[in-house]
């Protein structure tokens, strides 16, 4: 009887842990990842840029005036406003759940120094509707030479 108790209660042990760090994985990749193509760029060049939507239950969807912007770290994170919209910012492109998308961009002429891409998002909204930034995420650190 002891021997199918301890069997039992180590199986428990076994399925509780196995379901804890399945939690913890889910939590961890959830959202938005921005990934670049390189560590490094010259002003000019082409980057490559990969946005994976890890919602596990959203679309996320981008603004047709502002998809992306580069930021500058300076102290802090410093936006670089490449452009006025002169149109409606409306919804043209949305992510489903665990697809990517990926785009180009061409590097400005900007200083040197240390960038990331920050990408605002509207997760569960529809196409052709209004932009409405509700979170916004970011790519990994990337040098401009």
């Amino acid at each position: 009887m002891n021997k199918k108790l301890f069997k039992k209660i180590g199986l428990l042990l076994v399925f509780l842990t196995f379901g804890s760090l399945t939690l913890i994985f889910i939590i961890r990749a959830s959202g938005v990842l921005i990934r670049m193509d390189r560590p490094a760029y010259q002003p000019g060049e082409k980057a490559r840029v990969t946005v994976v939507n890890r919602l596990w239950n959203s679309e996320v969807c981008f603004s047709s005036c502002y998809p992306y912007f580069y930021q500058k770290k300076n102290g802090v994170w410093r936006e670089y406003l490449y452009r006025d919209c002169n149109f409606e910012d409306k919804i043209v492109k949305c992510v489903k759940p665990f697809q990517k998308k990926v785009f180009q961009t061409t590097v400005p002429s900007i200083v040197e120094g240390e960038y990331r891409i920050s990408v605002p998002v509207c997760a569960g909204c529809n196409l052709g509707t209004v932009f409405r930034e509700e979170n916004r995420f970011y790519s990994e650190i990337f040098r401009v030479k």
